[in-house]
C-alpha cells in the first residue's frame, strides 16, 4: 500500500463518467471524494485509485476517469496548434471529444487513439504524484489548468527511461504529457515540480 505525504491534504463516442461501480463518488465527472454533508473535497483517494489502475494496465478504468474536452472541428484545419480537422463525413464544426496530449507538439486524441497507445506503452513505474506549480498548461488550442500531475517512468524502444505524465483536475484525467525524449526527472525540473505527495 502506498503511504501518502503531506495529507494537506481519447469520430468519438461520449464518454459520460459518473458515480459507477469503482467506487468514485462526488459530482459527476469528478473523481474527487465528498463529504455526504458537503464540503472540501480531498482529490488524492481518486488519484491514489487512479495511480494503481494505470501500474496495473487496467485501460479501461483509465478511459473511465479521463474527462474530454468538446472541440469544433474544421474541414481546413490551421496547422499544428490549431482546431482539429474534421473526420471524413464530418460537418465544419462539429464538436469531437478530444483529450489533450503533449509528445513532440501538441496533439488531440480521441478514445479509440489513446486506448491503443496506452496498451502498447507497456509497464508503468510511478514517480510521484506533485501538486501543479500554478499557470496555464499550453495544450495547443487549449489552456489547462491542472491541479495535480501524476508522473509515471516507462521503457522506450531503445531501452531508455522515458516520462509519461497524467494532468489532473478534481481527481480526472484532462490531459497527457510524453515530454520529448525527456527523463521523469528531467520532465519535472523543466514544470518546478517538487515534493511528491505519494510515495512510490
Amino acid at each position: 500500500m502506498r503511504m501518502w505525504r503531506n495529507l494537506v491534504p481519447l469520430v468519438m463516442a461520449t464518454l459520460v463518467v459518473a458515480c459507477g461501480s469503482d467506487g468514485r463518488s462526488g459530482e459527476p465527472g469528478s473523481g474527487a471524494e465528498v463529504p455526504a454533508g458537503g464540503g472540501t473535497y480531498d482529490p488524492l483517494p481518486a488519484i491514489v485509485r487512479l495511480v494503481e489502475e494505470i501500474t496495473s494496465g487496467d485501460v479501461d478504468a483509465v478511459l473511465a476517469a479521463v474527462r474530454y474536452q468538446r472541440i469544433a472541428c474544421v474541414v481546413r484545419p490551421r496547422g499544428i496548434g490549431g482546431p482539429p480537422p474534421c473526420p471524413p463525413g464530418v460537418a465544419d464544426g462539429t464538436e469531437l471529444e478530444l483529450l489533450p496530449v503533449g509528445t513532440c507538439e501538441a496533439e488531440l486524441w480521441d478514445e479509440e487513439t489513446l486506448a491503443s497507445s496506452l496498451r502498447r506503452l507497456g509497464a508503468l513505474a510511478l514517480v510521484g504524484v506533485y501538486r501543479w506549480p500554478g499557470g496555464a498548461y499550453d495544450a495547443g488550442p487549449l489552456a489547462l489548468t491542472p491541479e495535480h500531475v501524476a508522473l509515471f517512468a516507462y521503457q522506450g524502444p531503445a531501452g531508455d527511461r522515458l516520462a509519461f505524465e497524467v494532468l489532473l483536475e478534481h481527481g480526472m484525467v484532462v490531459g497527457l504529457e510524453f515530454g520529448c525524449g525527456e527523463t521523469p526527472e528531467a520532465l519535472a525540473e523543466r514544470q518546478g515540480l517538487e515534493d511528491s505527495l505519494v510515495d512510490p
